[in-house]
Parts: C-alpha cells; structure tokens; sequence
C-alpha cells in the first residue's frame, strides 16, 4: 500500500514541471510568435524542460517523498488541480480527487513525522482550508467560464432533460447551490482523509 502512495503522489508531483513549464512557453510563444507557425516547438520544449526539473527532483526526493519543501507541494497541487479542470473542460467535480489526494499525503506525511496531537489537528484543518480556498477558486472560474457560454441555458436543458430551456436566475441557482456543495465536500475530504491517514 504505501509503495503504492508513492508511486500515486511521485506522478502527482512529477507532472507539475510538465504543466508548469509546457504552459509557460506556450505563453512565451502566444506573446513572441502569435502566427502559430512554431506552436509544437516550443510546446516540446516546455515538456523537455519539465523532464529535466522532474529529473532533478526524482534525484533528490525518489526516497524522500513526505520531505518535500512547502512551496513545492503547493505549486504542484495549483498545477494538478489547473491540469484535472482543463482536462474535464471545466466541470469541478473531478477536482475533489486532488483535495482527496492532498489529504491521504499530508497526513502520512504527519504520522511519519510524529508530530503532537494538538499539532497534528491545527495542520489538518489548516491543509483542509487551503484544499478548500483552491476549490473555491475552482468553482468561481467554472462559474464564470458557463455564464459566458451564450449557449449554457440549452446545454443545461439537454444535460437534466428539462422540457424548457432553464431561467437565467436558474442557472444561477445552480452554480451556487452546486458549487457550495463543492466547497464544503472539499474540506471534509481533505480533513476526513488526513486524519484517517494519521490513525493508520
């Protein structure tokens, strides 16, 4: 099981240099080349540039996975939830995966590192608030990117099987109740899966 976890959370982490750099060149080639002629080279060497960072880190954490830096395990988990948002085009449901994912690390990590009681329940709830603001995000940009769709009111008509397309102030109704229940689940995954890891 726990070879397992870290082959899980050394994928999770090691594809944050690939999303980091591919979508940073990307970027420098949309600003320096926005002809599309040379898309696929820089894309390429995005991707090259993620492998060799991935490289150094397998180097220096392959048998050190719950002793990495802070910041590294927060830029990896903006990246992953960026990359699990993108690749469901925008729909936040499958983002409670990372929430979920974040716990079961974080609370090995803790157990591993035998910190105190009292320590241990501040560092959840802190881990679970963050995995939470992240959510928030999540569900915001989903908002704003369905409200922009001048099309959503006969998507949602066709995906729930209404007999009418729905009221703007129902889709609205929608994305709030549907996006707090998002937010809330979040918290409970990331704290319920943490201290669950924690008693093991």
């Amino acid at each position: 099981m726990d070879r397992i976890l870290k082959v899980l959370f050394g994928a999770a982490i090691g594809v944050t240099p690939i999303l980091l750099f591919g979508l940073l060149f990307v970027g420098f080639w949309h600003y320096t080349d926005p002809t599309g002629s040379s898309i696929l080279v820089y894309l390429i060497a995005g991707i090259v540039a993620g492998l060799a960072v991935d490289g150094i880190l397998l180097q220096k954490y392959s048998k050190r996975i719950y002793e990495m830096p802070i910041w590294i395990l927060i830029v990896a988990y903006l990246l992953l939830n960026i990359g699990v948002f993108g690749l469901f085009m925008g729909f936040p449901v499958f983002n409670l995966f990372c929430g979920l994912l974040a716990g079961i690390y974080y609370g090995k990590r803790i157990a591993l590192k035998k910190i105190y009681t009292s320590i241990r329940s501040k560092s959840i709830r802190q881990l679970s608030w963050l995995t939470t603001s992240f959510m928030l995000l999540i569900c915001c940009s989903s908002a704003i990117i369905a409200m922009s769709d001048p099309y959503i009111r006969g998507n949602v008509k066709g995906v729930m099987g209404l007999d009418a397309e729905p009221s703007q102030a129902m889709i609205w109704a929608l994305i709030l109740v549907g996006g707090s229940c998002l937010v809330v689940t979040q918290y409970f995954v990331t704290r319920l899966s943490a201290a669950k890891m924690v008693k093991l």
